[in-house]
């Protein structure tokens, strides 16, 4: 029998056309009964028996990533991705969807993987070209009357080294080694009162900044004569502080990227602040001298390790918080001196043979067998995110 409609072939039993869906026997109608729907065929629904392509999916992922999180590496994947899925797509006949989603993929990809190549063929030229011969120059600023001394370094790349001046003539001298003739330093300088400022900053010079050829060294010495707050603020720089024989009042130092060493041995009556934060880096502080003051400290890594030296002579209280996000924090601890330490550990362990527990919940507080048995408390509070704590007495 064929049905009135298409005129296929149907079997003599069936009550619907399998293939346009009329009732069997409406002779010249080529209409379903009224009031009574007629089941569609497979073949007629939009969209029915498809699927979406996972390579294209993969390849819009990518492409997207390729912005947000791992450059070169997911522009390049969807670009791959992107190209199979659109072979898949076509080779299915229409069984598989999803060639939107691919072409995005990979134009985003594209488009990702090219932006540093174009990026690398303006800037690498540029930043060879600005480099010319090693200039080495020195700079001076005299006391004039100073009695304190307000320093704030700038620098965005290089290598900064800061120790003591025994010129009583001047505040702050420095040698400066560069190639880049933009890079020569910007000082400043004034006077209020008897307190002098001195500025010393590098300009911006941002696309010579990562080129292996660029140099850029300073040298800063620091009068002993003249007690000094120091500022730092530091990019891509590696620094070491010699504060041995300076009368250092403050100390701060703000590092984007680069390790950070500070040694603050020695006499230090006027101490009362110490401040680092490090981006992305390793911190080592050496608090092996004397203080007198109560000394209040602040020390922070994001990415990287932590380890501070404080067995030294201690006169005042100190109140120090030690913080890093995903590194390890070692402290070597002083046993003639009072200590109280409050430790946590997200995701790592804290070790302190040499210590009793006070008390252990979510914070774990540790004693040394001199706590509550000096005039003098070295007050810490400890937090590793991720990474361990590892707390020594005396280096044991």
């Amino acid at each position: 029998m064929r049905c009135d409609s298409c005129g296929m072939e149907i079997p003599d039993h069936a009550v619907f056309c399998p293939e346009c869906g009329v009732k069997s026997g409406m002779e010249g109608t080529g209409a379903a009964t009224p009031g009574v729907p007629s089941p569609p065929h497979p073949h007629h629904i939009p969209g029915a028996g498809k699927k979406t392509s996972g390579l294209a999916v993969a390849s819009l992922i990518m492409g997207i990533g390729g912005f947000l999180c791992v450059p070169l590496v997911m522009p390049l994947l969807a670009i791959i991705f992107g190209i199979l899925s659109r072979r898949e797509i076509r080779k299915s006949e229409g069984k598989i969807e999803g060639s939107g989603m691919a072409n995005a993929g990979l134009a985003l990809g594209i488009t990702a993987l090219a932006i540093p190549v174009i990026l690398a063929a303006v800037l690498i030229p540029l930043g060879i070209t600005s480099i010319s011969e090693t200039r080495i120059i020195t700079r001076s600023v005299p006391v004039n009357g100073a009695t304190s001394v307000e320093t704030s370094l700038v620098m965005h790349t290089g290598e900064l080294e800061v120790s003591r001046g025994s010129d009583f003539k001047n505040m702050v001298h420095g040698t400066f080694t560069y190639n880049v003739p933009r890079w020569k330093p910007d000082i400043d300088h004034d006077f209020s009162g008897s307190t002098g400022r001195v500025t010393i900053e590098q300009p911006r010079n941002w696309w010579s900044a990562g080129l292996w050829r660029a140099e850029n060294q300073w040298q800063i010495e620091l009068s002993e004569y003249v007690p000094v707050k120091l500022d730092a603020q530091l990019k891509s720089v590696d620094s070491v502080f010699d504060f041995e024989g300076i009368q250092v009042e403050s100390f701060k130092a703000d590092t984007t990227s680069g390790n950070l060493s500070a040694d603050l041995s020695g006499d230090h009556k006027l101490l009362k602040l110490l401040d680092t934060r490090v981006t992305s880096g390793n911190t080592t502080l050496s608090l092996t001298g004397s203080y007198s003051e109560s000394l209040e400290a602040g020390v922070q890594a994001t990415s990287g390790n932590i380890d501070i030296n404080l067995v030294g002579f201690w006169t005042g209280n100190l109140d120090m918080e030690v913080e890093a996000t995903s590194g390890n924090i070692t402290i070597n601890l002083p046993e003639d001196i009072g200590v109280y330490i409050t430790a946590s550990a997200v995701s790592g362990e804290i070790t302190a043979p040499e210590l009793a527990v006070r008390k252990e919940e979510k914070d774990r507080i540790l004693v040394n067998d001199a706590y509550e048995k000096t005039d003098t408390t070295l007050f810490i509070n400890i937090k590793a995110t991720s990474g361990n704590i590892n707390l020594k007495v005396n280096g044991n």
